[in-house]
């Protein structure tokens, strides 16, 4: 079934780099309905979210030497039976402590999807065609945000919160009978010393000593914070403050996979034609932008669903231009740590979105505006992060 030259290839890919933005955004039209339900408060709530984030941070340290070590194969069907599991066990969640414990081991289970999918494309694909297959990744990829809640919405309205997991049950349930079924190994060459502690240290060492490595990673780290802020504040916004209904929100996030799609098509279009470092640097430029006119919005007492949507919309355009060119920049020069680059790319990714998801709790007393300002902070740092690290360097 994993060929380079199949179709199919790309779309078990996008599948599984999927599961975890699923699973972040299909049960976002619920959060606000959990906090009757479980007679808790919306901070609480919220860490349904932020555990999710922290438990897909550290475990894809530990999916990057495994995949290494043992082969992709193996370590991906480990990583689906849990995710399978726990989102079972988040449909059953009798309180909000058992949701907020299932939600952790969904996300162990769910980043392993994200590891290996960019792992075996490095085995698949080299240089510029890597950076294009991720930019036809990233463009199937566009309709995952606003899938996901659309989805939750109509889900919510009709059947309740659990009707999302279940979904997700079935998703995870789906993608292991065919990694089982269909699947090869990609990995030609494992490695046995991989999980050999000076070796992993060596590893991660060298990556967080490469400029260009953590110039890419943490622009699109950053640009990830952005988007989890507007996660975590935004349906808060939206369904209590402005009184949309919950299946109304999820189509609102119709407008934000618009701009995801704009972004992806022309990262598409103009891969292999324009210099991966330049069309991060445009991506980088539009995040910014976004985030000052989402902050200067709010801060003019300008909140609607036009001026929180909006300047989103904005944001997905920079981030799908630049998702493709900067992962294919930091990973394409490690082929043979492959597993170990995305593991700490990853890592950093979410851990960065956790520390933004948490900054918008943080916030929430001391403002009337904590997820504006959190998105305008960290898409400050994404163009900080590029200026500084990558701008510099050879394309």
């Amino acid at each position: 079934m994993i060929r380079p030259d199949s179709a199919w290839t790309i779309a078990y890919l996008t599948l599984l780099v999927a599961m975890g933005q699923m699973s972040t955004g299909i049960y976002l039209p619920a959060m606000p309905s959990l906090t009757g339900i479980f007679a808790t408060d919306g901070g609480t709530v919220a860490l349904t979210l932020t555990v999710f984030l922290a438990g897909f941070a550290v475990a894809q340290l530990v999916y990057g030497p495994l995949c290494d070590r043992y082969g992709r194969r193996p370590v991906l069907l480990g990583g689906l039976a849990i995710y399978t599991a726990a989102s079972l066990a988040c449909a059953l969640a009798p309180s909000i402590e058992w949701l907020i414990a299932a939600r952790l081991f969904q996300a162990i289970g769910a980043c392993s999807g994200q590891v290996l999918a960019r792992a075996m494309g490095r085995d698949l694909y080299d240089g510029p065609r890597y950076a294009k297959v991720m930019a036809l990744i990233g463009l199937a990829l566009a309709a995952t945000p606003a899938a996901g809640p659309v989805l939750g919405g109509v889900l919510q309205v009709l059947f309740g919160w659990q009707a999302s997991f279940f979904f997700l049950f079935g998703w995870g349930g789906l993608l292991l009978c065919v990694t089982f079924l269909g699947v090869r190994e990609t990995l030609k060459s494992p490695d046995p010393t991989a999980l050999d502690v000076p070796v992993m240290a060596r590893n991660f060492g060298q990556l967080l000593r490469n400029r260009l490595y953590m110039g890419y990673t943490l622009t699109l780290a950053f640009t990830f914070g952005t988007m989890f802020t507007y996660m975590t504040g935004a349906p808060f916004i939206l369904i209590d403050s402005l009184g949309i209904r919950p299946d109304i929100f999820g189509v609102l996030s119709v407008f934000n996979v618009v701009g995801y799609a704009i972004g992806s098509f022309l990262a598409n279009k103009l891969s292999g034609r324009v210099a991966m470092s330049r069309l991060v640097a445009i991506g980088a430029c539009i995040v910014f932008a976004a985030g000052l006119a989402m902050l200067g919005l709010a801060l003019a007492g300008l909140i609607t669903a036009v001026t929180v949507i909006g300047p989103m919309m904005a944001m997905l355009i920079g981030m799908g231009l630049m998702i493709p060119s900067a992962m294919a920049g930091a990973i394409g020069p490690f082929p043979q740590i492959a597993g170990v680059a995305s593991a700490l790319m990853g890592f950093l990714q979410m851990g960065i979105a956790m520390l933004m998801s948490l900054l918008v709790g943080l916030l929430h007393g001391l403002h009337d505006s904590p997820m504006q300002i959190a998105f305008a902070f960290s898409a400050s740092l994404v163009l900080l992060s590029y200026l500084t690290l990558v701008r510099r360097r050879p394309a």
